[in-house]
């Protein structure tokens, strides 16, 4: 869709794209004089994808980033694989209540960097899964973790499989005043010797565990405010 059929739709509402041979459906940049005048479909509150190979769409991002998305309920449908994704960005999301599902997560293999930021609404970055996972979730190039402005967040997973973070080597954590724990499955994080309230600065207490951390600051009534924690 160019930018000019967009700007002449600026009141749409609900959209269905059905039986068509899909590789983009919005253009990343305008042509011409079209880059000066950005299309926006602020009022879309619904869209609909029918007999769509969607999969094979998604599954070829490298880079994902949401911005400002507030009418949006999920990132991405439940069943897509995002197997070459290596960096997710999400900010200003207030739709979203959990970010991906757990099949979703098992495909993020590649992902080296996970930024979350001001999601009013979100609970849970992984949906937890109706039927029991046995063989856990590993993301296995994982590097940086951001969890920033997330006033809802109370756990970065709450089903009781296996995570496992070979390669975390860095876990940012603030303004998120609410998160009791990190996951209630075993957690694996090898690489991680503590916990940071920016790039810069760590957080005083660390119990060599990041599950055993969280929950340890939440008992004691600790608040995540503009630092960090803050003891009452």
């Amino acid at each position: 869709m160019p930018n000019c059929f967009i700007q002449s739709l600026p009141n749409l509402e609900k959209l269905s794209v059905e039986r068509v041979a899909l590789n983009g459906l919005f253009p990343s940049k305008g042509l011409g004089d079209e880059d000066e005048h950005a299309a926006t479909l602020d009022n879309l509150t619904e869209l609909r994808f029918s007999e769509l190979s969607l999969a094979e769409v998604f599954c070829n991002l490298e880079i994902l980033q949401a911005l400002g998305c507030d009418k949006l309920k999920n990132l991405v449908p439940s069943s897509v694989s995002l197997k070459h994704l290596t960096t997710l960005q999400v900010s200003q999301c207030h739709g979203f209540r959990t970010l991906v599902t757990c099949t979703t997560a098992k495909s993020m293999v590649q992902l080296t960097r996970m930024t979350v930021t001001d999601c009013q609404m979100l609970e849970e970055i992984i949906a937890s899964a109706t039927d029991e996972v046995t063989d856990g979730i590993v993301f296995s190039q994982l590097k940086s973790l951001e969890l920033d402005h997330l006033p809802t967040l109370s756990r970065f997973c709450s089903g009781k499989y296996t995570l496992e973070f070979p390669s975390l080597e860095q876990v940012i954590i603030r303004w998120c005043s609410k998160i009791k724990f990190f996951t209630k499955g075993k957690l694996s994080t090898p690489m991680l010797h503590g916990l940071q309230s920016s790039k810069d600065e760590y957080v005083g207490r660390w119990e060599g565990d990041l599950n055993v951390t969280l929950q340890q600051l939440f008992v004691e009534k600790v608040l995540i405010n503009s630092t960090f924690f803050i003891s009452l």
